[in-house]
């Protein structure tokens, strides 16, 4: 896949703007340069100095074709330089991939954002690069990291692996946006995620899915912009108070908090030789029991469960070439808050994970 030239010269202008006006912050408030595109702005010990974490972490471009997350952190660099910010702590931003971002591509040579639990590989761009992003995410105490979908979808949503510190970060940085979670903090087989990793080493890390791809959706870039300022506002009242804000439990919101999802099945993208998918529709579409799916060599797959639709697969195993995804779709179910803190969940109907999704 390829970028188009007019959106090439686009993304050229965002990138160069983002390294332009991180070294701008760096000379205002602080900083430095930890490695390509990732930089910790504010006051801060010394590299090697300290062991000092980082309280807060946000980032774009984690896969390349997922850009607008990066006009979303312009325009957080934008109100950083605002004569009013004084930061009172260090904040990393970076960039994940950016030489795939020129290519068009999702990656390189694998997947970025499966690559943190897996040891270094020679000649492999992904696993090269994200070895300097694990030694600063290592570090970090709260992740805010923005991607979009590969299938059409019809508004943002949060998805992060379920605990009240992540619940809490998701409803005090967006209170009314949508919210995918999970249990048992393994998103897929395929690989941790960066999300993944903050967490495993005890910090907080939540992802804003900003819709689906295609570019710089103005509405996609504000809410990114949103959600990290608010992410950021979040931080900075936990560091100067002790205890994390509960703005969504202001009775304003009562009724109007965001819905919250959870899968109830994970449908395996089949083995056979031929498997064409069906489904064109958005992320979050219902899906009755028995619509067919995909057709399995010639034979149509049909859904075994009612619910709502999320990461469809769109690879056809007749045109297509390259890897066959873990992956047909995952079907999500509601659930209230009161049930996903105290209700032990099943465990899940299919244990096969992975995906193409963000």
């Amino acid at each position: 896949m390829s970028i188009s030239p007019d959106l090439l010269k686009l993304l050229s202008t965002e990138i160069d703007f983002f390294r332009k006006t991180t070294q701008a912050l760096i000379k205002r408030h602080g900083g430095m340069t930890l490695a390509e595109d990732v930089h910790v702005i504010g006051p801060h010990d010394k590299e090697g100095d300290s062991e000092k974490p980082y309280p807060f972490a946000t980032s774009a471009i984690i896969h390349g074709n997922e850009i607008a997350g990066l006009a979303s952190l312009n325009a957080f660099c934008e109100f950083l330089l605002s004569e009013e910010v004084r930061l009172s702590m260090p904040i990393v931003i970076f960039l994940g991939n950016v030489k795939a971002a020129y290519a068009g591509v999702r990656s390189l040579d694998s997947d970025l954002n499966r690559n943190f639990g897996r040891p270094p590989k020679p000649g492999d761009h992904e696993s090269q690069r994200v070895q300097d992003l694990k030694k600063v995410l290592a570090k970090v105490r709260y992740y805010f990291d923005l991607h979009q979908t590969i299938g059409p979808c019809p508004k943002g949503f949060f998805i992060f692996s379920h605990t009240d510190k992540c619940y809490h970060f998701a409803r005090g940085a967006l209170p009314r946006q949508d919210m995918v979670t999970y249990w048992d903090g393994i998103y897929t087989t395929e690989g941790m995620c960066s999300d993944q990793y903050v967490n495993a080493l005890g910090g907080v890390a939540i992802t804003l899915e900003l819709g689906a791809l295609g570019g710089f959706q103005p509405w996609q870039v504000s809410l990114g912009f949103l959600g990290v300022l608010s992410a950021y506002r979040y931080v900075r009242y936990l560091q100067k108070h002790g205890h994390v804000p509960h703005w969504h439990q202001d009775e304003r919101l009562c009724g109007q908090l965001g819905t919250i999802y959870t899968w109830q099945k994970v449908v395996p993208y089949p083995s056979n030789e031929t498997v064409v998918p069906l489904l064109t529709s958005a992320n979050f579409s219902f899906l009755k029991a028995g619509t067919p799916v995909a057709m399995v060599d010639g034979k149509p797959l049909l859904l075994d469960v009612s619910g709502y639709q999320l990461f469809a697969s769109y690879y056809n195993t007749l045109k297509d070439n390259g890897h066959k995804p873990h992956e047909l779709l995952r079907i999500l179910k509601v659930v209230s808050h009161e049930e996903f803190s105290y209700i032990q969940p099943p465990p899940p109907a299919v244990t096969t994970a992975g995906s193409q999704a963000s």
